[in-house]
């Protein structure tokens, strides 16, 4: 049977690739034949005779006034259209700002070829006033710095979104997980209105807001005062809305029903005016599908749906029974241009419940000396309310940023744990019964402000100053009770506990940021000079904690003996000091239309004092200690663009850090509870110091179909960092110390982004790359044994789409994991490898039927064990009715071929666990789902082709 089942899956696995293959070749050949001239020019100025650059050459069918192609002429004001119909009457609309529109009609002769329309002359517009009415908008205009594009010389379905729209436009590349990039620089804000929609996420607008309703698509970079981004500003997107169009609301409500009692169910209604915004969302389901923050769910909700290859799915990776249950509401409100309210609220609760059974092996000195079996229950419910709000206030001269966030958490959780523990060399046995109950709540509140002064960082004699400060408070209050039978080979070591704990945590938490910026301006207000920041910072922290561990008497249950060693009130506060220089400066080197060279240094050094002082009923807690680091830093940047050709960015990053050790790693209070591994602390562990050095290099080609990669090294050295020192007795359980100790690594990484568009269609290359090695020494029963991991990741994506018609992706991955112990002079390696293929489609049967699919398979390999292999395939079907498609109704079996596996394998630094848990599986489910949908009170009439 399971035979079969592959049988058939290899059989599905590769119609659907010759499906991909066959419509790809399709749509090419169609591409390549059906449009056989081109056309070609020089824009000039009609009075000067000078060439005009970037003025906007569109073609369009005379007939019709479809579109067919549109460009900018370049420097010297030549441009080139291929792949344009012969023989048919065609428009060509020549547009320049201040310039009157030229519109003339030719035609290509059907032998084809390249027809010179010759030198183009614009004459000057007289006034502002003198217009002249086209039936065919320009397609794309440059103003300054900002590319705008005419959304409505754009025709598309009546039901097209903006996220269709932007998949139109000319160097503006969607990817299948909703990035977006113009030519291959990714976009880092897309605005609507100039303002951010519905929190800042951009799928909210991209897959909800009609392309019908859309006026302009404006790209800019935009030089961001608070980072100071001088050598590479950020590009944005900004949606303008067509006039009576600029409010409106949106939504869903869906209700699904399944076999094993499965239910799903999500409801958003969002709104929006040129004052406020407001959202409301909530999710119930126990199919594992994640509800954990506002955003996702927001984005699950979009009017355009599931998508080949869609993130909100039942999570078959996730192990045990989840039910997940959350609501929220997000609210922006605009008072003018200067002051702006957000506001943000999400009650979550969930509740888990697994079962598992694992299989530790541990192998020392190359040889495996312990074999732990275990079988845990675990049960778990957890209510959460997290609240923030954010008030800003900007002006070309200073700005207020004054944040709030509060939380809210209760929790309460059981479980019961049988472990069996062999020694393979004298076969000493043990057996350990643990039982925990947990219940508590856990509070937070944090306040926020951030005041910055601006002065012109190059020719004004302004003072620069930024003023930040942040409090945080958080109580905590933890209940519970610990049952442990332990019993051996070696009576002596058997163990009997029954404990209660009773804890409450209070934190409090101060940091103040000083900074001046570009101090030199003030001495030298008219001239360019490098730019010297002056900050300080400083942070204060408080912990007080009070513990009271009680025993319960054997015979008694209601009697509750005191422990006088683990109860204890601890007064914990640490203060850090950063007092630090930056020097930095830049270069640039611009000719208009050709390139754009920047270049550019920074060098830091920073004083960081850190003390803390530990206060404590038991004396060997009473600690207190004092570091003081000289803390250097530097960076160098170089960017070249060349126009229309490349843009290359190089990159070189030095850095250091410091990790302080805690209590709890200086001198913990040891619990014997804890059988299998006890943590005894080491005093005279010393901080860790971390340094880093990285080079990075991007390189995007702007070519046609543009091409981008880029390469990441990063090298760390730690110097004293945290390590393991365990010492194993004859019955397999630990006693761990933090140690410290050298460590190394060494990772290579990059990514490569290409992307084919043609008329119709559109081919999406990603891949990433990580190679990592790293050398971590640690020590067991005091030899030091060196363990050097290699772990290489290759993710490689394919994403095709043919017209409104087909969808598909495939997604491969490959991960390797080779873990190798040297000790004594020998070696032993163990190896973990992974293979994954993911195939996703989604057909347009009609503009109302959908049909979607989605195969995964993994594979995994480890050291000692037989290989884990599964195979997970969803499938649904969707039926969109109603005006506008406003309603669907869809049916969806997952796991078809009820392949789930339950079991996995990893590497420890000592050994190869291995067990499995109750996960989800195979189920079908129907969903009714209805997306009320406004916008303006005069709907648009639909521009469908």
């Amino acid at each position: 049977m399971h035979f079969k089942k592959e049988k058939y899956l290899k059989f599905g696995v590769l119609l659907f690739a010759f499906v991909i293959m066959s419509v790809g070749l399709y749509a090419q050949k169609k591409d390549s034949t059906a449009l056989l001239g081109s056309v070609t020019g020089i824009v000039r100025d009609s009075t000067h005779n000078y060439a005009l650059s970037a003025a906007t050459i569109a073609i369009y069918n005379s007939t019709n006034s479809n579109l067919l192609a549109y460009q900018l002429s370049d420097r010297m004001g030549k441009f080139e259209l291929d792949k344009l119909p012969v023989a048919i009457q065609l428009k060509a609309n020549i547009s320049y700002v201040g310039y009157k529109l030229l519109s003339l009609q030719f035609s290509i002769p059907k032998k084809g070829g390249k027809t010179d329309l010759g030198p183009l002359n614009l004459e000057l517009a007289t006034n502002d006033l003198q217009e002249v009415n086209i039936s065919a908008p320009a397609p794309m205009v440059v103003r300054g710095d900002t590319i705008e594009f005419n959304a409505s010389a754009f025709k598309l379905d009546t039901n097209a979104v903006v996220e269709d729209l932007l998949k139109k436009l000319p160097g503006v590349t969607v990817w299948s997980d909703g990035l977006i990039t113009v030519n291959g620089k990714k976009i880092k804000t897309l605005l609507v209105e100039g303002k951010e929609f519905m929190g800042g996420d951009p799928t909210v607008a991209l897959q909800n807001l009609p392309k019908n309703i859309v006026d302009k698509v404006q790209i800019y970079k935009e030089n961001n005062r608070s980072d100071q981004n001088l050598i590479d500003p950020d590009l944005t997107i900004n949606i303008t809305l067509k006039d009576g169009h600029k409010k409106g609301y949106f939504g869903k409500l869906g209700l699904g029903y399944g076999t094993r009692k499965r239910y799903n169910g999500d409801a958003m209604i969002s709104g929006f005016t040129n004052k406020y915004q407001f959202s409301l969302v909530g999710a119930l389901n126990n199919t594992n599908k994640n509800t954990d923050n506002f955003t996702s769910l927001m984005r699950y909700n979009a009017f355009k749906g599931d998508g080949a290859g869609s993130t909100y799915e039942s999570d078959f990776s996730n192990p045990g029974n989840n039910v997940a249950r959350a609501f929220g509401g997000k609210f922006a409100y605009d008072f003018n241009d200067t002051n702006k309210l957000n506001a943000e609220a999400i009650n979550r609760s969930t509740e888990f419940t697994q079962n598992s059974n694992d299989q530790n092996l541990t192998i020392l000195n190359g040889v495996k000396n312990f074999s732990r079996t275990s079988t845990t229950t675990i049960k778990k419910n957890q209510h959460s309310f997290n609240e923030s709000a954010n008030y800003v206030y900007s002006s070309p001269q200073e700005s207020l940023n004054i944040t709030n966030r509060l939380s809210y958490g209760s929790y309460g959780s059981s479980s019961e744990q049988l472990e069996n523990s062999t020694n393979l060399l004298n076969n000493q046995t043990s057996e350990n019964l643990a039982k925990e109950t947990n219940k508590g709540n856990d509070n937070r509140i944090t306040f926020s402000f951030a005041y910055n002064h601006y002065g012109n960082l190059l020719k004004q004699k302004k003072y620069n100053y930024s003023l930040d400060y942040s409090y945080g408070d958080n109580r905590n209050i933890n209940n519970s009770s610990r049952f442990i039978n332990y019993t051996s080979s070696i009576t002596a070591a058997n163990r009997y506990f029954n404990r209660r704990y009773e804890n409450e945590t209070n934190n409090h938490s101060h940091q103040v940021k000083l900074a001046y910026n570009n101090l030199l301006k003030l001495f030298f207000p008219d001239n360019n000079v490098p730019m010297i920041n002056l900050v300080n910072s400083v942070t204060y922290f408080l912990n007080n904690k009070i513990s009271f561990v009680g025993d319960i008497s054997p015979t008694n249950s209601n009697q509750v003996v005191k422990n006088t060693f683990l109860s204890n009130n601890t007064h914990y506060k640490s203060i850090k000091i950063r007092p630090s220089l930056t020097y930095s400066d830049f270069f640039h080197s611009r000719l208009t239309d050709r390139y754009d060279k920047t270049w550019g240094y920074n060098i830091s050094s920073a004083l960081e004092v850190f003390k803390q002082n530990n206060e404590s009923i038991k004396f060997f807690q009473n600690i207190k200690k004092s570091y003081a680091y000289l803390m250097p830093s530097a960076s160098i940047k170089y960017s070249n663009q060349q126009l229309n050709k490349f843009s290359k960015d190089y990159s070189a990053v030095y850095s250091n850090s410091v990790t302080y050790p805690s209590i709890e790693q200086l001198a913990p209070l040891i619990d014997s509870t804890n059988i299998w591994l006890v943590d005894a602390g080491n005093p005279k562990l010393q901080p860790s110091k971390h340094h880093q050095l990285e080079f990075i290099y991007n390189n995007t080609l702007k070519i046609k179909n543009t091409l981008n990669y880029s390469l990441r090294i990063t090298a760390t050295l730690t110097k004293d960092g945290f390590a393991d020192s365990n010492a194993y007795d004859t019955l397999g359980r630990i006693t761990q110390y933090t140690v410290n100790a050298n460590i190394k690594d060494l990772t290579f990484s990059g990514s490569l982004q290409k992307i084919y568009k043609y008329p119709i269609s559109q081919l999406q290359l990603r891949f990433s790359g990580q190679l990592s090695y790293g050398v971590h020494p640690n020590f067991v029963n005091e030899m030091e044994i060196r363990t050097s991991r290699i772990n290489n990741i290759n993710i490689l994506n394919i994403n095709y789409s043919y017209s409104t018609y087909f969808e598909a992706g495939i997604k491969t991955s490959f991960n390797l994991l080779n873990s190798s112990q040297n000790f004594s002079g020998k070696n032993i390696s163990y190896i973990s490898k992974g293979y994954g293929f993911g195939l996703s489609t989604k057909v347009y049967a009609t503009k109302k039927i959908t049909f979607i699919s989605d195969i995964a398979t993994s594979i995994n390999k480890t050291s000692n064990f037989d290989p884990i292999k599964s195979t997970i395939w969803n499938a649904n079907v969707g039926f969109r009715f109603f005006k506008g498609n406003q309603a669907e109704a869809k049916f969806s079996a997952l796991d078809l071929l009820r392949q789930n596996q339950n079991t996995f394998t990893s590497i420890t630094p000592n050994g190869i666990l291995q067990g499995n848990r109750n996960i989800l599986q195979q189920y079908f489910m129907v969903t009714l789902s209805y997306f009320p949908r406004y916008f303006g009170k005069n709907q648009v009439q639909p521009q469908g082709n």
